[in-house]
Formats: C-alpha cells, sequence, structure tokens
C-alpha cells in the first residue's frame, strides 16, 4: 500500500520552513527518494525555486511553487547552514511538498 508524507509551510506571508534529511524513523523499511535534498543540481546559482527531485510542490493557495532548494550558506535565505550535506529546502509561506511513499503491510 501507499501512503503520503507532506511538510506545509506556514501562513504568513513571510513564513519560510527550512526542511532537511527528512526519514521514516519508525519503520527504516521505508524509503523516501531524495529526503536529504542533495538530488538536485543547482549550476550557477545557490537557490532555485523547483520541484524537489523526488517530490511534489505546490501553493494551496494559487498553485505557485514555494518551494526553493537552497545552497548551504547561501546568504540571500540568512546564510545557515544545512542541518545535512550541501543543500535544503526552504518552504515559504502556504506551499505544501509531498512524496508517495510505499508502506509495507505489517504481519
Amino acid at each position: 500500500s501507499t501512503g503520503t508524507i507532506s511538510f506545509r509551510g506556514g501562513l504568513a506571508t513571510l513564513d519560510t520552513i527550512e526542511i532537511d534529511r527528512v526519514m521514516v524513523s519508525a519503520n527504516p523499511s521505508i524509503t523516501l527518494m531524495n529526503g536529504d535534498f542533495e538530488s538536485n543540481s543547482l549550476v550557477g546559482t545557490s537557490s532555485k525555486y523547483m520541484n524537489p527531485f523526488g517530490w511534489i510542490c505546490g501553493n494551496i493557495v494559487n498553485n505557485v511553487s514555494g518551494c526553493v532548494i537552497v545552497k548551504s550558506g547561501d546568504k540571500t535565505w540568512g546564510g545557515g547552514a544545512a542541518p545535512h550535506g550541501n543543500y535544503y529546502l526552504a518552504l515559504q509561506q502556504r506551499s505544501v511538498v509531498s512524496q508517495i511513499i510505499a508502506v509495507p503491510m505489517l504481519h
């Protein structure tokens, strides 16, 4: 069977949520594609509005992407370091990022 893992951005205009190294620790057999957001290629830029590889991103108000892949240390995004690896996902305003995952049946 399948399930969906989702994260929602904040409700205020200037809210941004940073996401990195997503995993399902309760069941290690459930794997996520690109849970650390390292599978996104940023050439010539340190941030990019995009659907992260393996994820679907949209805005619940106007269906415009508020997902930004950010390189660790990007001063435009506050200069913070990615908690894991070289990239993290910035989820702006009312955006939602989701991934459909396979959930093994319990025996």
